[in-house]
C-alpha cells in the first residue's frame, strides 16, 4: 500500500489543492462575495503540478544509487542458448 501511495502522491496532491480552491471559491460565490475565474485555479494546479514533478525527479534522482564500477551486459546468444543481461 505504501508504495502506491509513493507513487501517486504527486497525481494527488494538485487534485486535493484543486478540490480546497473549488470549495473556497463555492463558500464566497455563496456569501455574495466577487469570485475571480475559474482559470486562475487551473493555473495554480498546474503549476503546484509541475512544481511536484520537478520535486519527485530530483528527489528519486539524488536517492538512487549509480552503478558505479559495474559494467551492463546485455542479453546474448552463447552456444545457442540465450544468456540474460545482467551487471557484472
Amino acid at each position: 500500500m505504501l508504495r502506491i501511495v509513493k507513487i501517486l502522491w504527486p497525481a494527488l496532491i494538485p487534485l486535493l489543492i484543486y478540490a480546497v480552491w473549488c470549495i473556497v471559491r463555492y463558500r464566497r460565490k455563496q456569501r455574495g462575495e466577487e469570485v475571480g475565474p475559474i482559470t486562475q485555479g487551473l493555473f495554480l494546479t498546474l503549476f503546484s503540478s509541475l512544481a511536484i514533478a520537478v520535486g519527485c525527479f530530483v528527489m528519486f534522482g539524488t536517492q538512487q544509487g549509480a552503478n558505479e564500477g559495474r559494467n551492463y551486459v546485455p542479453a546474448h546468444v552463447e552456444n545457442g542458448v540465450l544468456v540474460p543481461g545482467r551487471f557484472k
